[in-house]
């Protein structure tokens, strides 16, 4: 495991948000249009406020990957603050798409060297993403990555016990990530279709213990 690891917008994040947008334009109907033959048939009627935010999610994220590509990770994290630090829509889309930003800012602030702040980046993603989905155990993996950079900086500064307990946590977290994803994996094939983040139906963690 590397803890200078670059987590760009993940597959799963473009998914949700390419996928509602897609939706969006089939969900369209006024009197001079009619949705396309190759759409599936649906009711529901997507909000436009959703739609809106998800599309300016879209966009910061895409500034973030060019900030990223300059080597400007400053001005990465600037672009995505500018999502966490606004109100978002109340909907499953929303809170995945949230969880997967906050694990891209743990991330660059890991990068950075700050790890308090990364620690606290996913502590508010795990709030977007409470059960048992693809988002929380990206999340633990990239509270792996906090750990294990912590025990590198305590290993450095001659601190070797707390630099073991960090070094373990990264392992714990890690080993959980993995846990939840095979977790996720076996539902999948038991249920024969692929879970929806934060929209799936599987109930919360009895337990869900932390290392902090």
């Amino acid at each position: 495991m590397k803890c200078n690891t670059k987590i760009r917008a993940s597959t799963a994040f473009v998914a949700v948000v390419t996928a509602t947008l897609a939706f969006a334009g089939c969900a369209r109907e006024t009197a001079n249009e009619r949705p396309s033959e190759n759409c599936p048939p649906s009711e529901q009627v997507v909000d436009q406020r959703l739609l809106a935010w998800l599309s300016k999610a879209r966009t910061l994220h895409h500034l973030a990957d060019m900030s990223e590509a300059d080597g400007a990770i400053d001005r990465a994290i600037v672009s995505l603050e500018q999502l966490t630090g606004a109100e978002a829509p109340r909907a499953p889309e929303a809170d995945e798409v949230l969880a997967d930003t906050y694990a891209r800012l743990a991330d660059l602030r890991v990068r950075q060297g700050d790890l308090e702040r990364a620690e606290r980046d996913v502590d508010q993603g795990l709030r977007h993403a409470p059960g048992p989905t693809y988002f929380h155990g990206h999340l633990l993996e990239v509270r792996g990555l906090v750990f294990e950079k912590l025990s590198e900086s305590l290993s450095k500064a001659g601190k070797r016990a707390e630099a073991e307990e960090a070094r373990q946590k990264a392992i714990r977290a890690s080993l959980e990530a993995v846990r939840l994803q095979d977790e996720i994996i076996g539902r999948t094939l038991d249920n024969g279709s692929a879970p929806r983040g934060a929209a799936s139906a599987y109930p919360a963690p009895t337990s869900n213990k932390r290392d902090r």
